[in-house]
């Protein structure tokens, strides 16, 4: 018969083995799954920039326009900021292309009516959808309240209600610019009567 602290032991023993085997399997999982989303996530980034570059150099180009209050514009600048000299100026409505590239809030355009066929413009401002102007009440549709926002997605400057009109001037497939800011026409409907 064996002694039962030997037993014991001899158990313990095999616990420990196989505590050990599998804390090198979970370090060799991690370990693996760390160089996975390193190497990649390195080869997804390059892909994207070559991607971003091909894209470029073939000119591969989106439509935008610009959605605004009717009889105002929006700045055109040769640079992507605010203080980068402007231009010309789009009205709301006006069409564009771009080829998706972003810097400081402006989004890169080309194919503008203005002085230079290209330059930057506050991203604030562009739809991928063609606006059309409406200048006419329209009534807020939601169960809950509804953000107007200074500009598209935006801060918001005030919080309307379910049956609240508000005079809507244009509006393209998402947004729509009213006379307190700019609101998702997903909660806007037509008044009744």
């Amino acid at each position: 018969m064996i002694p039962t602290n030997y037993c014991i032991t001899e158990q313990q023993k095999k616990e420990e083995r196989r505590d050990r085997i599998r804390v090198r399997i979970f370090v060799l999982i991690i370990a693996a799954v760390v160089a996975f989303i390193l190497f990649e996530g390195f080869g997804t980034v390059r892909m994207m920039r070559l991607f971003m570059s091909e894209a470029e150099a073939e000119g591969i180009q989106e439509e935008c326009w610009i959605l605004c209050r009717p009889g105002s514009y929006v700045s055109l600048r040769e640079k992507p900021g605010k203080r980068a000299a402007e231009f010309g100026g789009a009205l709301c409505g006006a069409k564009m292309w771009t080829d998706g590239t972003t810097r400081n809030g402006y989004l890169r355009v080309t194919e503008i009516a203005a002085e230079q066929d290209h330059g930057w413009v506050s991203a604030r401002y562009v739809v991928y959808s063609e606006p059309r102007e409406i200048n006419c009440p329209l009534r807020i549709r939601s169960e809950g309240r509804v953000a107007v926002r200074k500009w598209i997605g935006g801060k918001i400057v005030k919080w309307m209600r379910d049956g609240d009109e508000i005079l809507v001037y244009a509006v393209s497939d998402e947004w729509a610019v009213t006379e307190k800011g700019y609101i998702m026409t997903a909660f806007l409907e037509v008044p009744q009567g």
